[in-house]
């Protein structure tokens, strides 16, 4: 084989974009799945309070990020809108998260929303994004990832990375 190809497919194999896997999680009660492209696979427990709060129900993470996912209950028929505008009003009220006019939201896809930010830390700052949606008319579904990012252009990244995301009822 030619020496430059061979070079050309070793750093191909070896790039974290078009090596890494895409977060894909599927729970069963309430059903839906979970795709965020640009975000790892990564391996997601029992949350550690889900003892005292049912509607927290998974965590992990891989290298710099995490995911946790929440399904706390809706009132009768909420649709993934209505989730969207209850859970984004009540963000600013969580600690560390920004003022209401400093968090971008918008629509991804007919199930999925996002709210995306990101607060000053003492190690950098750190990237926080929130899905929402709607599962069976009886629970939200919020999926938080966050990052720290380590250079401005991890910032740029993170906020133009959430293409294809989507939260899909099963």
């Amino acid at each position: 084989m030619n020496p430059l190809l061979r070079l050309a497919a070793l750093a191909l194999l070896a790039s974290p974009v078009l090596a890494q896997a895409e977060f894909r999680y599927e729970m069963t009660d309430p059903a839906f799945r979970v795709v965020v492209p640009s975000l790892p696979a990564m391996t997601l427990e029992l949350h550690p309070h889900a003892a005292k709060g049912p509607h927290l129900r998974r965590l992990g993470s891989q290298g710099p990020y995490s995911v946790s996912i929440l399904t706390p209950t809706s009132a009768a028929g909420m649709s993934p809108t209505d989730c969207a505008n209850v859970i984004f009003a009540e963000l600013p009220k969580r600690p560390g998260v920004p003022a209401q006019e400093k968090v971008y939201k918008a629509r991804l896809d007919e199930n999925t929303f996002i709210a995306i930010y990101g607060t000053q830390q003492p190690s950098g700052v750190m990237l926080q994004a929130h899905l929402v949606s709607a599962v069976r008319g009886t629970h939200c579904v919020e999926v938080h990832a966050a990052r720290t990012a380590t250079s401005e252009q991890d910032a740029k990244d993170w906020f133009g990375s959430f293409v294809g995301a989507r939260i899909e009822p099963l």
